[in-house]
């Protein structure tokens, strides 16, 4: 892969522990999943691991408060503009960058889905709407017990993005995916879990060790039983593809 026009160690790093990968998201995540050079860049390393033969999980992590409320809020106020928070829907000063998040988050939640290996995240703190969607799209979803899921995206008139309805009606039952996504206040770490939103709620003095753990002991496998099994259960999401090119339709994409 040729040298990227920007840094990408300013946005993430890649480490390897035995047969996983980890990568640690930093900086200015909105700048990377807008940016479509970065955007471009940091899917390709994700599929370069997905095809590098004993690599057999990929467990993201991220420093901390970079899903915020607060981050997500300047970022939101940038490109949308202002006087449609009083009217009856949004509208954006700069759409460009809005419709080039949702079209990045969705190719990541592709390249996500199709993964081959074990795809493990491990979240901590708040995690707005769109994160929030994107993590669901994991295999396995490791939770700090400060996480709080934080569903914005209303206050600004929005659909909840990251394919989070389809992903939450996988889940839950359909009406309690839609008090969910209606919901004002934040989805605790308890409730998370009690609602299999999170696989496991691990103590936050150690968090990130804890993950790696966790994510060593469940590639422990015989790389063609993992193989098998993504397989098999990456099948039973094929109309996720259906689901985001409706999104796409039904916001002018």
């Amino acid at each position: 892969m040729s040298q990227p026009a920007f840094n990408p160690d300013d946005y993430f790093t890649l480490n390897r522990s035995s047969h996983v990968t980890v990568v640690r998201l930093k900086g200015d995540v909105y700048s990377l999943v807008t940016d479509v050079v970065k955007s471009d860049y940091f899917i390709a390393k994700i599929n370069e691991i997905n095809h590098t033969d004993d690599i057999k999980g990929l467990l993201i992590l991220h420093d901390k408060g970079l899903f915020n409320l607060a981050g997500y809020r300047r970022f939101m106020d940038v490109i949308i503009a202002p006087e449609s928070m009083q009217e009856t829907w949004p509208r954006f000063r700069d759409p460009k960058t809005r419709f080039g998040m949702i079209h990045a988050i969705n190719r990541f939640i592709r390249t996500m889905v199709d993964f081959k290996k074990l795809f493990l995240v491990g979240l901590s703190g708040e995690v707005v709407s769109p994160f929030f969607g994107i993590s669901m799209a994991a295999d396995i979803k490791y939770g700090a017990e400060d996480l709080s899921f934080v569903l914005d995206h209303h206050h600004y008139g929005l659909h909840p993005s990251g394919a989070l309805p389809y992903f939450l009606t996988k889940f839950l039952h359909h009406s309690k995916a839609l008090e969910i996504l209606l919901r004002s206040e934040p989805i605790t770490a308890t409730e998370a879990l009690e609602t299999d939103l999170v696989n496991k709620l691990l103590p936050l003095e150690q968090f990130e060790e804890l993950c790696l753990q966790h994510a060593l002991a469940l590639c422990d496998i015989r790389h063609s039983t993992l193989f098998y099994t993504k397989r098999l259960l990456n099948h039973t999401r094929d109309d996720l593809k259906a689901y985001l090119d409706y999104e796409a339709q039904m916001i002018n994409l």
